[in-house]
């Protein structure tokens, strides 16, 4: 999808390049180190919140991959 929703209005997503993918990586990588046990991370993918469903570059949860898969986005 080319919009997401951000506080109840279509936004237009920004469109990634190489640096910024390279980036986001780097970042996962460093932060996934530093999670405590139980919390996973997600990148590039929805967060579900009251009134917007964003796609942020990186956000931890404290969601298993299964609960991920199973239940959806946190």
């Amino acid at each position: 999808s080319k919009v997401e929703l951000l506080e109840g209005y279509l936004v237009n997503k920004m469109t990634q390049h190489g640096p910024h993918i390279a980036t986001v990586n780097r970042v996962r990588k460093h932060l996934d180190r530093l999670l405590p046990d139980g919390w996973n991370s997600i990148t590039q993918a929805p967060v579900v919140l009251s009134d917007s469903m964003p796609e942020p570059d990186y956000a931890a949860c404290r969601m298993s991959d299964a609960e991920i898969t199973a239940h959806g986005p946190p």
